[in-house]
Formats: C-alpha cells, sequence, structure tokens
C-alpha cells in the first residue's frame, strides 16, 4: 500500500484512495462525506457514474473531464428532480424538473435555472407555455388558469404582464393593450360582454387620459378620465344626436 492507490476488491472494480490516480472503473469517497461510483480517466471523472453527497444529493450519468456532462438524472432529498441535459457541470439545454407538489418543467436550462422556452403545468392543471428567465416567466407566453378559466397572452417581465398583452375570464370579459408590473396601464380596449367597452389610456388599472367608452347600445361617450372617472367629454345617441 507504500503508493495508496487502490485496492482490488474484484475482477473488475477497484477502490481508489487518491483521486489523482483513478483509472478506469471504481469508487472513490469523499474526506467531507460522500462518494463517486464509476468510470474514470487520468484521474477524471469520465464517462458513467453515481455521485452521492452527504447533503442527499444523487447524480446518476455521464461525465467529462471530472464535471458532468451530457445526460444525467439529479435528485434532491426534499424529492425535487432533474433529468436532462449537462455541460462542464451545470444544467444547460433541454430537461425535465419535477417538484413532490406535483408542479413540472418541461424545457430549456441555462445557468442552472429555467431559461429559454418551456411549459411549466402546476399541480391543479393550470399551465404556461412560453419563455423564461432565471426561473420567471419572461418575454412572450400564454398562461392558463384551469382553476377560474382565466388567461393572458402576451409579454412577461420578471414573472409579470409586462408589455402588450390579451387577458380573459371565464365570463368573457377580455383587454387587449399595455400592461405594467400585472397591471393594465397605457393604451388598451376593456371589452364587457352584454355591456360595452372601453377604447383609450390607463394608468395603475383605471381609466385615465383620453378614452372611449362605448354601449351596447350604441350610446358613446368620449372625452377625458382621471382615475376612471370622466372629467370632460362628449356624449353621442345611437340617433346621432
Amino acid at each position: 500500500m507504500d503508493k495508496g492507490i487502490m485496492i482490488k476488491t474484484d475482477q473488475r472494480k477497484v477502490l481508489f484512495l487518491k483521486e489523482e490516480y483513478a483509472d478506469g472503473e471504481g469508487t472513490f469517497k469523499y474526506p467531507e462525506g460522500g462518494k463517486y461510483e464509476g468510470q474514470w480517466k487520468n484521474g477524471k471523472k469520465y464517462g458513467w457514474g453515481i455521485e452521492t453527497l452527504p447533503c442527499g444529493e444523487k447524480y446518476i450519468g455521464t461525465w467529462r473531464h471530472g464535471k458532468r456532462n451530457g445526460k444525467g438524472v439529479e435528485t434532491f432529498s426534499n424529492g425535487q428532480k432533474y433529468a436532462g441535459n449537462w455541460q462542464d457541470g451545470e444544467r444547460l439545454g433541454k430537461g425535465i424538473y419535477t417538484w413532490p407538489s406535483g408542479s413540472k418543467y418541461v424545457g430549456e436550462f441555462k445557468m442552472w435555472d429555467l431559461n429559454g422556452h418551456g411549459t411549466f403545468t402546476y399541480p391543479d392543471g393550470s399551465i404556461y407555455i412560453g419563455e423564461f428567465k432565471d426561473g420567471e416567466y419572461h418575454g412572450h407566453g400564454k398562461f392558463t388558469s384551469l382553476a377560474d378559466g382565466d388567461g393572458y397572452e402576451g409579454e412577461w417581465k420578471n414573472g409579470k404582464k409586462h408589455g402588450k398583452g390579451s387577458h380573459y375570464d371565464k365570463d368573457g370579459q377580455r383587454y387587449e393593450g399595455e400592461w405594467k408590473n400585472d397591471i393594465e396601464h397605457g393604451y388598451g380596449i376593456l371589452t364587457l360582454v352584454n355591456l360595452g367597452s372601453y377604447e383609450g389610456q390607463w394608468r395603475n388599472g383605471e381609466h385615465h387620459g383620453e378614452g372611449s367608452l362605448t354601449f351596447e347600445s350604441g350610446y358613446e361617450i368620449i372625452g377625458e378620465w382621471r382615475l376612471n372617472s370622466l372629467i370632460r367629454g362628449t356624449a353621442t345617441w345611437p340617433n346621432g344626436n
């Protein structure tokens, strides 16, 4: 044992005592706890292997130059799981991430997080399909709520409706226009079933600025609004008066 490199356990597998000498197939136990079982090349994890860490994390998959590379499955003690592509030790490319609650993400990863295009499904069946950035809805996407029938399709920023988009509910109410931090802000059209519509400027979710209110009967008010109240305007009846 002067060289302290390995202990033969059978005709195929060995136990490596010094990682830098590892080559072939064997097991290396980390000083801080945990271990790696699998293939090695020139002292580096290379090929297929299983890594178990003291925190309960476990990785089963392929390695290259000592880092997770290729296809692999990562599981955690809290029940979360990632299965997909790896590059240079990080989740990169397409993969599937699941939570014990029943939530599931299928899509692209970068820098360990949800980045790119993907589909996120919630336990109640609600679903988001679109772009992600650092784990948040970001870019263009569509969210559909199975619980209440609401939906939104359009632009998102940091998990909130931001930019241009269309929101609707199960009763048929629809808003199409601009958003800021999850609130109607800018130019937009709100349509209410069997009532009418408002088209014009919004501020923090309220009619604010130039706009027109049109009723199902044809009665129309065009004017200036402030915090949902008409401050000046002109009314027109269906007969043109």
